[in-house]
């Protein structure tokens, strides 16, 4: 007679990434487990090491320059933090490529600036497509910020968020390289988008 033994083992479980804090995270720059010669976010408790590479740099070199004629130096954040505001801070810190504040560099000297603070946010977007237009674009919108772009360089075009709202944004505009939008705060200015990036061959 032969007797077929069911395992007593409890069945595996799919694994899951470890979440950190930004305790956490600036607790392993401190120590330089992270490289300190590179730039990392932390969104949803996951740490992202950002862009660094020429095509990158360039265009957000434009961009700042554009920003700048339109808003004023005083109120552009070029990849430094922001606040989620009351939306998981204690595991988001998110680092967008370019930022317009309401206000002067001079009023975030003992904070960052939150969602009530941002005119608009920009995302210059090579290597991180899928990210900056999902998970970053739905914290983004949870937090409430008004107005969020991705600057598509391999696609040479620009992705407008608009109307935040908890579960995303609601208005989404796809800009062609021909083409030309105005931010909600400046509607008097023009970008073309082909402007913030080199000539076609």
């Amino acid at each position: 007679m032969t007797t077929t033994l069911k395992s007593a083992s409890r069945p595996q479980r799919a694994s899951k990434p470890i979440r950190f804090t930004l305790e956490q995270k600036q607790g392993m720059e401190r120590r330089g487990i992270l490289d300190p010669n590179r730039r990392y976010e932390l969104i949803e408790g996951e740490i992202y090491e950002l862009s660094d590479n020429p095509p990158h740099g360039s265009v957000l070199t434009l961009l700042i320059a554009w920003l700048n004629t339109v808003f004023g130096a005083m109120y552009v954040r070029g990849q430094m933090s922001i606040s989620t505001g009351q939306v998981n801070p204690k595991y988001n810190a998110p680092q967008p490529d370019a930022a317009v504040t309401r206000d002067t560099a001079l009023a975030y000297f003992h904070r960052l600036p939150g969602p009530q603070d941002i005119l608009l946010l920009v995302e210059v977007s090579d290597t991180t497509r899928a990210h900056d237009l999902g998970k970053k674009a739905r914290l983004y919108a949870k937090a409430g910020i008004v107005e969020y772009w991705v600057l598509d360089i391999n696609r040479r075009r620009l992705t407008v968020h608009r109307q935040p709202t908890p579960t995303g944004y609601t208005e989404i505009l796809r800009v062609a390289e021909e083409e030309s939008v105005s931010p909600l705060a400046r509607p008097e200015h023009s970008l073309r988008v082909a402007d913030l990036f080199p000539p076609r061959d």
